[in-house]
C-alpha cells in the first residue's frame, strides 16, 4: 500500500472520529442524566457494573454516528449504510460499518496508527539513506575507474619518455 493511500485512509477515519466525538457530546448534552453521569462507588471510583448500560449506550451512539458519517463517503455521495467507502488513490473500498468501527477505536487504535506511521517514515528514511549510499558508491567506483585509467595512461607516458624505451 502506498503512503498516500495510508494517509488518505487515516485522514478519513480521523475526521469521522473527531466528528463522532462531537455527536457523542451533543447526545450527552441532550440526555445528561443518563449519558453524562458515570456511576461511582461510595469511595468515588467508577463502578463498572453499575455504569455498564451508560458506557454501552455511549459506545453505541459513537458507533452509529461514525457509521452514519462513513455511509456518505461513496461514489454516489448518498447515504448508503451498507455501501463501501472508496479511497481514490488505489481504488480501495472498505465497508462503511468497518470505517465506523475503526473511527470509534479510541486511544489504543490511534496509538497503533501512530506506530504504523512512524514505522512507515523510518522505512522511507532508510530507503533514502540506501539510495544516497548507493549513489556515493557508484560515484566512488566511477572515480576509481577514472583514477585507474589515468594511472595506466600516466604509466604509458612515463614508459614512452623513459631513456630506456626503445620504440617498436
Amino acid at each position: 500500500m502506498k503512503t498516500n493511500t495510508l494517509i488518505e485512509i487515516i485522514t478519513i477515519i480521523l475526521s469521522i472520529s473527531i466528528s463522532t466525538e462531537r455527536i457523542v457530546t451533543v447526545a450527552k448534552t441532550i440526555w445528561p442524566e443518563f449519558l453524562d453521569n458515570e456511576k461511582t462507588t461510595p469511595s468515588g471510583q467508577l463502578d463498572k457494573v453499575a455504569d455498564k448500560r451508560r458506557r454501552i449506550s455511549v459506545q453505541l451512539i459513537a458507533f452509529i454516528g461514525a457509521w452514519f458519517l462513513a455511509s456518505f463517503i461513496n461514489k454516489e455521495n448518498k447515504l448508503n449504510f451498507f455501501g463501501d467507502v472508496y479511497f481514490l488513490s488505489e481504488n480501495i473500498k472498505i465497508p462503511s460499518f468497518i470505517i465506523g468501527i475503526l473511527a470509534t477505536g479510541g486511544s489504543t487504535f490511534w496509538s497503533s496508527i501512530l506506530g504504523i506511521i512512524k514505522a512507515n517514515k523510518e522505512i522511507k528514511n532508510q530507503h533514502i539513506v540506501e539510495n544516497r549510499i548507493s549513489t556515493i558508491e557508484k560515484n566512488n567506483i566511477i572515480s576509481l575507474e577514472n583514477d585507474i585509467k589515468s594511472d595506466e595512461v600516466l604509466s604509458k607516458i612515463i614508459a614512452i619518455n623513459s631513456p630506456t624505451h626503445i620504440p617498436s
